[in-house]
């Protein structure tokens, strides 16, 4: 699509007619905007190849921390649920 717009522009330069130049001008910006929100496209579908995923070092003590503490906060819900942790929630 960057090489369908380079091409047109320079098809552009070529053109006798201020009309025409500025119309090949504006599918030129057509063709370079789509480029761009294609690669955006792609990056978004992507996991960044440095492994980060959702702000966190994959392997990171960082991650890993996150993970237990979710878990610790998971079974600590589940506990309170089933009544075995007294809840503090001051409606007994």
């Amino acid at each position: 699509m960057v090489y369908l717009s380079l091409l047109i522009r320079e098809k552009a330069d070529l053109l006798d007619s201020a009309d025409e130049y500025k119309k090949q001008i504006e599918v030129a910006d057509n063709w370079q905007q789509k480029a761009l929100d294609t690669k955006k496209a792609k990056a978004a579908r992507q996991p960044a190849a440095n492994g980060n995923h959702d702000g966190f070092q994959v392997g990171s003590a960082l991650f890993k921390r996150a993970v237990k503490n979710r878990s610790l906060w998971s079974r600590l819900r589940d506990c309170v649920e089933q009544g075995s942790v007294a809840s503090t929630s001051g409606s007994e």
